[in-house]
């Protein structure tokens, strides 16, 4: 059976300028179960299929036409079962597939924008979402950084939060040996990882088989660097972008949450904490991934003031800062109410030397400012609101007041965002 019919809904799909077109259009042909199993196969963010490039061979033989083209579609997403399963796909694999998808050319081309997960409609996992209930979802939650509003949650009950060391590495969801960022975007270089998470899913089966079921769930957590005396960002992230030589060896991946919708996070961390006891009890010895402890709130936070000191104290001894966890709290896929990040930046004055577009929506104002420290070192600022974008073009201050992380290895301020105009202070008077 063809997916031509497929493809001229996509096509049709990306002809359409305005979102509620394009909505239409998907509404219109909900009840078409390949047009839906295509868009589930391109857009699920956990599968992958180990090959970008599929060919039309157009002088297929009769004899395989007669035995397998019948229902090619069924073969074919049965073919992309099989590919996904597999760590990697062979040549001949390869040739299957294109065997599978040459019932004809718009098939073929369908096939290829599910195995290069992008269906070309300009269309959004979440607005298809609005008409497959049972689409896969993508996303991470976040923190976010209002104390006062997560004590409020909290009603002032710190026995009710825990609390974790915020960790300077890289966010990444891993499931089946795909290894995902925060905004979705896959890290090639993270398989050494891919045995023991196995290991880890095979005692979750042992311990809770109702809940570690056909499916591996997917770990949430951070990337660091080890073997390192200083644990820096910038080294993490140049073994991470490699695409020969590298030392995969210099990660450890820390596993703090597990995306399970209907379970609150300290029976969450409490399936993971029981994961890694078993282990040890077991004998069984994990070298790269472990999971991130987190502690009673009430064993050492009293109020507001307690937070902050210990974030500071934490800060000196050469930590990011602190992570705030709501006990009861569900896995949502945004920014969360329930999470709470707590740091203190350093602050410092520089000069602005220009600006750089944005992209996106600021694509015709100020993305970032170009600044420039006294002894000439340049970095870009970001931070600003969409007014001061608007209004820095037009009347471009001479001094501002960012806060930082951290000095980079090159002695760039890392994370640096702008603060305010500083009036007050020339480029002459900048330390």
């Amino acid at each position: 059976m063809s997916l031509s019919n497929v493809l001229y809904i996509l096509d049709e799909i990306g002809s359409e300028s305005s979102r509620i077109g394009k909505e239409e259009i998907i509404k219109n042909n909900c009840n078409n179960a390949n047009f839906k199993k295509v868009v589930q196969y391109a857009l699920n963010p956990f599968s992958k299929y180990n090959t970008k490039k599929i060919e039309y061979y157009n002088s297929l033989q009769e004899e395989f036409i007669k035995e397998y083209m019948d229902d090619s579609h069924n073969n074919i997403f049965q073919m992309l079962d099989y590919l996904n399963e597999k760590r990697g796909a062979t040549d001949e694999e390869i040739e299957w597939l294109s065997s599978f998808a040459s019932y004809d050319e718009e098939t073929v081309e369908v096939v290829r924008r599910i195995i290069n997960k992008d269906l070309r409609c300009g269309a959004s996992i979440k607005t298809f979402k609005k008409f497959f209930s049972d689409m896969p979802e993508f996303g991470v939650m976040l923190c976010k950084k209002e104390v006062d509003k997560f004590l409020k949650l909290c009603k002032y009950d710190m026995s009710k939060a825990v609390y974790s060391i915020k960790m300077n590495g890289v966010r990444c969801l891993a499931n089946n040996g795909i290894y995902l960022s925060r905004s979705g975007k896959e890290y090639p270089n993270f398989n050494i990882f891919d045995e023991e998470l196995a290991k880890f899913d095979e005692i979750g089966k042992e311990l809770l088989p109702n809940i570690f079921k056909t499916e591996p769930i997917v770990k949430d957590g951070e990337i660091m660097a080890v073997g390192e005396k200083k644990r820096t960002f910038q080294k993490l992230m140049k073994q991470i972008r490699r695409l020969t030589e590298i030392d995969n060896t210099y990660f450890k991946f820390y596993i703090f949450d597990l995306v399970l919708d209907d379970i609150k996070f300290i029976n969450r961390y409490k399936i993971i904490y029981n994961i890694f006891k078993k282990a040890e009890q077991d004998n069984i010895k994990f070298n790269y991934i472990t999971y991130l402890p987190h502690y009673p709130c009430d064993k050492i936070f009293k109020n507001e003031y307690n937070i902050w000191e210990y974030t500071k104290k934490i800060k000196d001894e050469g930590e990011e800062g602190l992570v705030l966890k709501y006990l009861d709290s569900p896995y949502e896929r945004k920014y969360s109410k329930y999470w709470c990040k707590v740091k203190i930046f350093d602050t410092l004055d520089c000069k602005v030397t220009g600006f750089e577009f944005g992209n996106g929506k600021y694509n015709n104002c100020i993305g970032a400012l170009k600044c420039e420290l006294k002894n000439g070192t340049k970095f870009n600022v970001s931070g600003l609101t969409d007014k001061q974008r608007i209004e820095f073009m037009d009347n471009l201050p001479e001094v501002i007041e960012v806060k930082y992380q951290e000095w980079s290895d090159d002695g760039v301020p890392v994370f640096a965002t702008f603060v305010d105009v500083r009036e007050d202070k020339s480029i002459d008077e900048i330390d």
